[in-house]
């Protein structure tokens, strides 16, 4: 018979670090880790860079959110599987 073995404590360690990233990425909206005086089209590149990044930064803090709210269903069913297997070898499941 098969055994499969899922470390709990690691899928919500790593939903964690997901969420952190996500965070993270978040906190880069205001930062403006640069400055300097800019030409008129330097102006315009750097305006368009920081438009392009912002779109870009908010789909991939999107993505990040679904990972972890994923791995968080994952490890949450698996749990609640676990409990559900206990109970009917003990008895107290209800057969469904």
């Amino acid at each position: 018979m098969s055994e499969i073995q899922v470390n709990l404590d690691a899928l919500s360690a790593l939903a964690e670090g997901v969420r952190t990233a996500q965070g993270m990425l978040g906190d880069l909206e205001d930062n403006q880790p640069w400055s300097a005086d800019f030409t008129s089209g330097s102006k315009s590149a750097h305006r368009d860079f920081k438009g392009k990044w912002d779109e870009r930064r908010d789909q991939l803090s999107d993505g990040l959110r679904s990972v972890a709210d994923a791995l968080e269903m994952i490890r949450d069913s698996f749990d609640q599987t676990e409990d559900d297997l206990v109970a009917t070898l003990n008895g107290e499941g209800d057969g469904g």
